[in-house]
């Protein structure tokens, strides 16, 4: 895909609900930190959204999280995608099935089109009783 496009924004949260007619999204439970009993955490599901722009043509989208302990990369999710036009607004949005964090940490969940990062951000998974 040329050219790469850019991330308008990028959120973790626990539904989006489409409003039936408007076909507008609605991100429910927005988080940036999850609080879990114990390691490796119970399998999770969550929503990711994000609003892609400038690209032009097909391309493959791509969501992994790296973990901090190690830098390896998980992959959660592969999806192709389709720019009509640079200034075309893409709405991806995705359900991530049983997600089970390894570790305590910060991770990263990066969103790739074509291999090229193009939009990131981190989430917080703590120990329940942490003093965060």
């Amino acid at each position: 895909m040329t050219p790469t496009p850019t991330a308008l924004s990028l959120s973790l949260c626990d539904y989006v609900i489409i409003e039936e007619g408007t076909g507008k999204p609605s991100l429910i439970g927005c988080l940036d930190r999850l609080i879990v009993p114990d390691f490796p955490s119970p399998p999770r599901d969550f929503a990711l959204a994000a609003e892609l722009t400038g690209g032009r043509g097909r391309g493959r989208i791509a969501v992994d999280i790296t973990r901090p302990d190690t830098g390896e990369s998980i992959p959660l999710t592969r999806a192709d995608v389709y720019f009509r036009d640079p200034l075309f607004v893409v709405r991806y949005r995705t359900r991530v099935i049983e997600c089970s964090f390894p570790v305590p940490g910060r991770y990263g969940v990066m969103l790739f089109v074509d291999g090229e990062v193009v939009g990131q951000r981190t989430i917080d998974v703590e120990p329940l009783g942490s003093s965060s």
